[in-house]
């Protein structure tokens, strides 16, 4: 049986699911987010860049 995961576009780990991973965490939430963020779209991009220049 296939599991369903929603995902907004252009994501492929959702910070929730890896904040959940990670030990507390201290300090600026938000900017720990929005980075992961960032680089979690850039690795979006490298697979449909793969996928599509190929």
């Amino acid at each position: 049986m296939e599991s369903q995961t929603r995902r907004a576009p252009g994501v492929c780990i959702p910070w929730e699911g890896k904040e959940r991973e990670l030990p507390p965490l201290t300090g600026d939430l938000e900017l720990v987010r929005k980075i992961w963020e960032e680089i979690d779209l850039f690795a979006y991009i490298f697979i449909w860049h793969c996928l599509v220049s190929f």
